[in-house]
């Protein structure tokens, strides 16, 4: 079992403020949320305010504005999990973590964003040292173009089981993130850093979509592995 399938599971049996969807679809109306479970005293959803919560979302579609290049922020080691639902953040709304250290070598936990059980994410970017979890059944669509997935101090990364989507402007953007800044290491499909060099051999391209497959080493292992049955079973 990968990782961020255990790591969400984890996450979502912790008390966490849940999406009710009592009067809308808006990720900022704060009736929509129970806030109940919340373990900071956390009673409002705002932009740019940083939410020391575990947040839910189940079996919703939902939508939330920022004014310009605003985000949602996640506090370190908090995170945001959707289980079979789709939130976009219109405009050229963001989700940004907090100050987690530099690069890959952190310091503090990272904030995250987990997908699961068929959700979708769509939004402009990420910044700020979150860690999107992204399940086989899931998708993530990354709309900005340049370093939508932002690589600077705070190294984010988008971390795919086999069979999760991750979508971006072009094709070419891929190659882009693992470039930019320190860009190394923020794309990760089944424990794999991708790099210019794989990134064909971990992802099957449609224009700017990739999906994620199987690491090569894995599958001929899977292929070796039947071949040494069957010739068993002729002996």
């Amino acid at each position: 079992i990968c990782c961020s399938t255990l790591l969400a599971a984890a996450l979502s049996s912790q008390a966490a403020v849940v999406w009710t969807g009592a009067t809308d679809n808006d990720f900022f109306n704060d009736a929509n949320w129970d806030f109940s479970g919340a373990v900071n005293g956390t009673t409002a959803i705002d932009p740019t305010t940083i939410i020391n919560e575990d947040l839910t979302v189940t079996g919703a579609t939902v939508s939330g504005t920022v004014a310009g290049f605003g985000f949602f922020a996640i506090g370190d080691g908090f995170s945001i999990t959707l289980d079979n639902s789709s939130l976009t953040m219109t405009g050229s709304g963001g989700i940004q973590g907090s100050d987690d250290g530099a690069g890959a070598a952190r310091t503090n936990a990272p904030s995250l964003v987990n997908l699961t059980n068929g959700s979708d994410l769509n939004i402009q970017f990420f910044s700020v040292g979150v860690d999107i979890n992204i399940d086989g059944t899931s998708s993530l669509n990354i709309r900005g173009g340049g370093d939508g997935l932002n690589s600077q101090t705070e190294l984010s990364r988008v971390l795919l089981e086999e069979g999760g989507q991750f979508t971006l402007p072009t094709r070419a953007a891929f190659d882009e993130q693992v470039t930019a800044n320190n860009g190394a290491g923020n794309i990760v499909v089944g424990g794999v850093d991708a790099t210019t060099a794989n990134m064909d051999d971990l992802f099957t391209f449609a224009g700017g979509t990739g999906t994620a497959t199987p690491e090569p080493s894995s599958t001929a292992l899977l292929g070796l592995g039947g071949l040494a049955l069957i010739l068993r079973r002729r002996k």
